[in-house]
Formats: structure tokens, sequence, C-alpha cells
């Protein structure tokens, strides 16, 4: 058993140390924020900083649970070890979660730190009628404040092991690393869309958020984001019966945990392994019907890609069109009441795409170069008369042109006659100039730490995890708080709903942070895509190593 413990400490120490530096980092911040200028809302600030954190954590450590000894090709002699794979398994998802939830206790103890000793306030907890806003509301004792923190903390870290446990069960069936990482995506999004399910009635139904909130912990707290001149502040409300439908969570994670110790030890075979005799039935891909033969190497590479990259492309827009109806179906159409739900629908869609086009333009990114960057087919391409600067270049552009067209492309003009009521809603000029570009950016930045790190959902991480860690660089400061790209569009956004005119008629002001902000967004697309060429050129791993050995 200690042999066990030792070697999973080992493995995933590395790991603890990435995700303390990220939530100490993230709460270093919203303590900072909270003194610079004291809305007095660190807890809600803290509570969204932590319940994204858990959610990106717990799929990076899901794939590692369920799908590294597999990948590795280890499983098999793990397996004949005299050590039950139950126990094997346990040990495993007990150091995943531990790797998950100690980041998590280290940002809360800071927290605590900074409100007991005075350094920052914490209001009093929001009413569910939310008769007083934030900055109207007294200021709350210590008591209330930690209950408060801790409540927050209990419930990131029961949804992240939730999600790592249900992400690495289903990852016993898939193929490989990639499949657990994609489908994690979908998965963690799906949770923040159903954590806010029941908190939009009124009055609360406290009995239904107990039971709801057992089965999805996210759902016992809701941030609300207010903004204001200076700034911005985050309020949070907490279920009446949290830490009863805290208890029950736990039990219900024990229960899932034993079923995912069970399943781990009857897949003894690594995943590269098939077993005969099994026949499955599929349907022929799509792309089999079209009567196309390319005309040369160009026409046949771009073809390839095209193969790739819209399916995945493909499968975020049918992302964000469920997102758009689950918001929908549960918020119903508050800014606009008594539209039908196809102009419910167009009103919302560019609000969803935006966030739904960050995340799934790292994914298309990522399992774009993956593949080709692996040992098997970057065998295939180095044997292959195309040069890689061919190679690379068709996958990028092909890639970046199928995101711009399934999920911007698609969104302005399902969306471009729809109504345009409140600020977050309906298509404009604004969304045009800002959205595709900031889509880009985070496709580049996906493809550069793909290239460079050879590893898929890694790659994607780095991109999401390089976005964070800039805005909070710019945001710090109010001097340079005009530079985040979100506020330039709300700004550009703002402006245009009030005048009624076009993006190329405002004020000089705004374009020209506008052209500041995007423009440098532009450049560094440029720069990320050549480093990722640069990066990705070695297609010849054994060579380079042998020249690194021989030196």
């Amino acid at each position: 058993m200690r042999s066990l413990i030792w070697k999973q400490w080992r493995e995933n120490r590395g790991y603890l140390l990435l995700f303390s530096a990220w939530m100490l980092l993230g709460t270093a911040y919203c303590v900072g924020y909270e003194c610079a200028y004291q809305f007095r809302a660190a807890i809600g600030s803290f509570s969204g900083t932590a319940m994204l954190y858990a959610t990106c954590a717990a799929v990076f450590l899901a794939m590692r649970t369920a799908q590294e000894e597999r990948t590795s090709g280890t499983l098999p002699f793990t397996s004949a070890l005299p050590v039950s794979m139950r126990r094997v398994a346990g040990v495993r998802m007990t150091a995943a979660a531990a790797t998950l939830a100690l980041p998590i206790v280290l940002g809360a103890i800071l927290v605590t730190l900074a409100l007991a000793t005075g350094l920052i306030e914490q209001v009093l907890p929001r009413d569910a009628a939310y008769t007083t806003q934030l900055p109207d509301r007294a200021t709350g004792s210590l008591i209330v404040s930690l209950e408060q923190l801790w409540s927050v903390t209990t419930i990131a870290i029961l949804g992240g092991v939730e999600l790592l446990i249900v992400l690495s069960l289903v990852g016993c069936w898939l193929g490989n690393q990639a499949q657990v990482g994609f489908l994690g995506a979908v998965f963690g999004l799906g949770t923040m869309i159903l954590a806010g399910f029941g908190w939009m009635s009124q009055p609360r139904n406290e009995m239904f958020q107990l039971v709801y909130g057992s089965f999805i912990p996210q759902s016992l707290v809701v941030q609300w984001g207010y903004g204001t001149e200076t700034g911005s502040y985050t309020d949070h409300e907490l279920a009446t019966y949290r830490w009863a439908a805290m208890g029950l969570a736990s039990l219900l994670l024990l229960i899932l945990g034993a079923i995912f110790t069970t399943q781990y030890g009857r897949l003894p075979r690594p995943a590269s392994e098939k077993t005969g005799g099994s026949w499955r039935w599929r349907l022929p891909s799509v792309w089999s019907y079209v009567p196309f033969r390319p005309a040369g190497p160009a026409m046949a590479q771009i073809w390839l890609e095209l193969r790739q990259a819209f399916p995945l492309a493909f499968y975020g827009a049918l992302l964000a069109i469920l997102v758009t109806v689950a918001t929908i179906v549960m918020e119903g159409d508050i800014e606009s009441p008594g539209s039908s739900f196809a102009q419910s629908f167009q009103a919302q869609l560019p609000h969803t795409v935006f966030f739904v086009g960050m995340l799934w333009s790292t994914v298309v990114a990522a399992g774009l170069y993956s593949a080709d960057l692996g040992e098997r087919l970057g065998s295939f391409w180095r044997s292959r008369p195309i040069s890689p600067a061919m190679w690379f270049w068709t996958k990028f552009f092909v890639g970046l042109l199928m995101v711009e067209i399934c999920l911007d492309a698609v969104s302005i003009a399902v969306s471009w006659n729809g109504p345009r009521g409140g600020m977050t809603q309906g298509m404009s000029w604004s969304f045009v100039a800002c959205f595709p570009l900031l889509h880009a950016w985070m496709y580049t930045l996906a493809v550069l730490g793909t290239c460079v790190v050879r590893k898929p959902v890694i790659g994607g991480f780095l991109a999401i995890f390089t976005y964070m860690v800039l805005m909070i660089v710019v945001t710090s400061f109010p001097q340079t708080n005009w530079m985040e790209p979100l506020q330039v569009y709300n700004d550009l956004l703002f402006a245009e709903r009030q005048s009624n005119d076009s993006f190329f008629v405002l004020d000089n002001p705004l374009l020209y942070k506008y052209s500041v902000v995007y423009g440098t967004m532009v450049a560094s697309i440029v720069l990320f895509s050549v480093l990722a060429y640069r990066a990705a050129r070695p297609l010849e791993p054994e060579q380079r190593w042998t020249r690194f050995l021989t030196a």
C-alpha cells in the first residue's frame, strides 16, 4: 500500500504544484482586487475562481486517472502485481481527488487569513428576494463570512470531484486520453449550465435545491456579476440547506467511486489492443458519399484537413445550439418577455457562441494537431512527399476557417435580423469586429501549446490558462483595465446600441482602443502561428534525440 501511495505521489506532485500555483495566483488576484476597489465581495470572486479551476482540473486529472496506464501500456504489468486492481484504482482516484482539492483549500486559507486580519471585508449574505444591492448591505461578521467562504470552498471541491469521478468512469470505456479530454470539455460546460437551474424562480424552492444539489453540488451556489464605472464585483447566493445537500453528495461520490474501482479492474488490456471476435456495425462517414477526386497534392491535403476539421467544428456549433436552447428553457426570455422561441434563440445565440467559441476553438486546434504529431501519424507524414510548411499551414488555415464558419459565421447569419433588446442579446457590428478575432487568437494559442507539448488536452489547457493569466494582469491595474478585450467589446456595443449606428461610424476614442487591443491580437496571432510552425517542424523525433545525444 505504501508503494502505491508513493507511486501516485511521484506522478501527481508536479500537477499539484501547478494547480496550487493556479489557485494561489487566482486567490491573490481576488484579494488584491478587493483591496484596491473595496467592494466587499471577495468570497463571490473566489467562488467563481474555484469553480472554474475545479472544472478544468477535473478534466485533466480524469484523463490520467482513467487512461494513463492503458495509454502508456503499463496496465497489464500493474494487473500482474500481487495487489488487487480495485485497490490500485482506489489509490489513483484518492490521489487525483486530493490533487484537485488541496489547491482550493490553500486558496480558502489565504482568504481566511485576509478576512481574519481585517485586510478585506465581506458583506452580509444576499437574500433570495434581493431587496438590497451588495454595495448597500452592511459588513458581515467574521463568523458569517467564514461560513460563507468554506461553504463555497466545499461546494467547489465536491463539484470538481464529482466531475472527476464521472469522467474517469466513462473514460474506462473510451479509447484514449484525448477522447476523455474532449468529452470532459462538453461535460464541464454542461455542469455550468445545469448549475444555474433552479436559481431563476421566485421564490426559491428550497427542498428542490436540496435534492438537486445532492446530485449536482455546483448548483448549491450561484454567482451574480455586476459592473460599475470603476470596476466589477461578484455577488453570490447559497442554497438554504446546502450542508445537508453536501452530506448527501458525499455519499453519492463514495458510491460512484466504488463503481469506478470495480470497472477499472475489469479492463486490464491497453487501449491499443483489440479483442477478437467482436463486430460492430457503423454507418460510413458522410464524406464517403461526396463524389470528389482531388486534382493534385494541394487539393488532396485541403480535402483531408476538411474531413478532419469540419466534424470537430460542427460539434462545437451543435453544442452552442444545445446550450442556447437549454438557456432559454431554464431562464426564459427575461429581457424581452412575450417574444417567440425563434426570436429568443436569435437573441441568445451570439452570447452563447462567444464562450462556447472560446472553449471549442481550443478543442478543434488541439484535436487537429495532436494526432499528426503522434508517433504513428507522425511517421506517416515523414514518409510523404509533402513539405512541413504545406502540412502545417494547410491544417492551420483550414481548421481556423472551419471554426470561423461553423461558429461565428453561422451565428451572424442566424441572428443578424433577430431582436437586439438587451446589452447581451442579439447580433451587432461589435460582435463581428471582436469575437471572430478573439476565437482565432484562442485557436492559435491552442495550436502553439499542442505543437510544443505534443499532447492535445495539455495544449488546450495551456491556451485557456494563458488567456486567464493575461486577463488577470491586464485587469489588475485601473490604467490598463480598458485593454481587456471584453471591456473593449462592451464599450463598442454600448455606443452602438445607444447611437443605433454601425461600428464603422463610432467615435474615434473607441476606434483607437479597438485598434490598439485587437491590432495587438492580430499581431500576436501571426507571431504565435510562426512559433507553432517552428515547434511542429521537427517531425523526426528519433533524429532529434540522436542529434542531442551525439552532440
